[in-house]
């Protein structure tokens, strides 16, 4: 089970690995948008945009596989989860702004938001606000999915596949569907049961002849399909629920489920990154931090070959930033929360 728990580990360690690229190479760099650029700098940030663009899906299909086969109730462990959750992002917000007002140029000018700090799923960052909603609705998908059966449960994620991925992808889409790109609860909810229809059938799946050869070709015409038509004239596909970043997303957790690393070094360290994940993405979209260091800055780097160390470098600073504050915080956490809400249990 170890070694399988590993597969996942290096799943989400990838997935945050992707989105911190992501944001690099649109909003750092401008690789993309930015006019005049060389046809290779531009085809470069092309290639990287379809290549990382299906990270949130994996993070929500994640939880679809980790929660999805939870026997949850509205009872009091949910309950503590979802406090649990909520105290964290509260303390989250407020050692952050510590950092920014004490550690950065300019932050001393930062006010702090008692808003989204009291009300973190009204906060800033879109995945967090849509994952309380589905924190709400996990016990009722949970009970749901548990009671569908594999066959059920296979046309349910075709039918899903079909309405919120292939049919937008056509412009067959309404605002009814509220997907909305996938910056929504209702998308996260979607790669969720995704998630849990991966845990359920991936034994079948996996038991196909040349399985890793389908994959690893269902990975390369994923990402290489709309970029190549991308590359032809005209944007297309660069949103989440994009059927190609699906695809991206699944066919990446079926490969690395099968993962075994044996050299404990290398368990710890993607164990690290894993459990710590959460923290990258927090640090680089806090909005002081996004509108005064992840947003485009240094245009004069073009061509290529001054930029390639100066993006790696700046990858490097947000995953290290991101993780040495969340393991900070989960410090913080369970020296000053945990001890509270065990208190309050026992009474």
């Amino acid at each position: 089970m170890r070694e399988r728990l590993c597969g996942l580990d290096l799943y989400r360690s990838l997935a945050i690995l992707m989105i911190t690229v992501l944001h690099v190479n649109w909003q750092h760099c401008g690789l993309i948008y930015t006019p005049g650029l060389p046809r290779s700098v531009y085809v470069s940030g092309l290639f990287i945009e379809y290549l990382c663009f299906a990270g949130v899906n994996c993070f929500a299909m994640l939880s679809g596989y980790l929660s999805g086969a939870a026997n949850m109730d509205y009872g009091r462990s949910w309950l503590g989860r979802v406090a649990s959750f909520w105290l964290k992002m509260t303390l989250w917000s407020v050692i952050l702004y510590l950092a920014v007002v004490f550690c950065l140029p300019g932050g001393g000018n930062y006010r702090f938001d008692y808003r989204s700090t009291f009300f973190p799923f009204a906060g800033p960052y879109w995945y967090i606000n849509a994952y309380f909603v589905l924190m709400v609705l996990m016990p009722v998908l949970n009970r749901g999915l548990a009671a569908c059966s594999d066959k059920s449960l296979l046309v349910l994620s075709a039918a899903l596949f079909v309405f919120t991925s292939v049919f937008p992808a056509f412009g067959l889409e309404s605002a009814e569907l509220a997907v909305a790109g996938g910056y929504s609860a209702v998308w996260l909810a979607v790669c969720y049961i995704y998630g849990c229809a991966i845990r359920r059938l991936a034994h079948y799946m996996l038991g196909v002849r040349n399985i890793n050869l389908i994959l690893a070709s269902l990975l390369a015409l994923s990402v290489g399909v709309p970029f190549m038509c991308d590359f032809a004239g005209g944007k297309w596909m660069l949103f989440y629920h994009s059927p190609f970043c699906v695809v991206e997303a699944a066919a990446l957790m079926l490969l690395l489920l099968q993962v075994k690393i044996k050299s404990g070094w290398l368990v710890k360290a993607v164990s690290f990154v894993s459990v710590n994940s959460l923290g990258v993405y927090l640090v680089q979209t806090h909005p002081f931090i996004w509108n005064n260091y992840v947003v485009r800055t240094n245009p004069e780097l073009y061509p290529c070959i001054k930029m390639a160390g100066y993006f790696i470098a700046v990858v490097l600073i947000l995953e290290i930033a991101g993780l040495a504050f969340n393991f900070v915080v989960d410090r913080c956490y369970r020296l000053i929360v945990s001890p509270i809400l065990m208190a309050r249990h026992k009474t």
